[in-house]
């Protein structure tokens, strides 16, 4: 009884081993689901399995910048206007705000006429 115990035990361990050393395989696999929503419904889905190296090759690397959100109307025509949100670096908006304080002709802050009282 002892002697078939152990055969199991080692014929087991032959059947477990295999599926083990093909997880290793399977972690450096990552599926990808994309989803194409161009048209009209019912819109194509494809589920794709590709090696961790490549998807991580493709994916944008973290920016280390601020960004800001920026909401810009466009006011030409008739209503209703175009309207826009971007996402811009915090560099590139103090840049646009300074050539748009050039472009006024100096300071952004309006100049009050000085108050004449009239003396009679």
């Amino acid at each position: 009884m002892k002697r078939i115990c152990t055969s199991l035990a080692a014929l087991g361990s032959l059947l477990v081993l295999p599926p083990l050393a093909g997880a290793a395989d399977d972690a450096a696999m990552v599926t990808v689901r994309s989803t194409d929503f161009s048209g009209r419904p019912p819109f194509t889905r494809r589920v794709e399995t590709l090696p961790a190296a490549e998807v991580a090759r493709l994916e944008p690397a973290p920016v280390s910048a601020e960004t800001v959100t920026v909401r810009t109307t466009d006011y030409g025509g008739r209503p209703p206007f175009t309207r826009r949100t971007e996402t811009l670096p915090v560099s590139e908006v103090a840049r646009l705000e300074a050539e748009d304080a050039i472009e006024a002709g100096g300071s952004s802050l309006r100049k009050r006429a000085a108050f004449r009282s009239k003396i009679h």
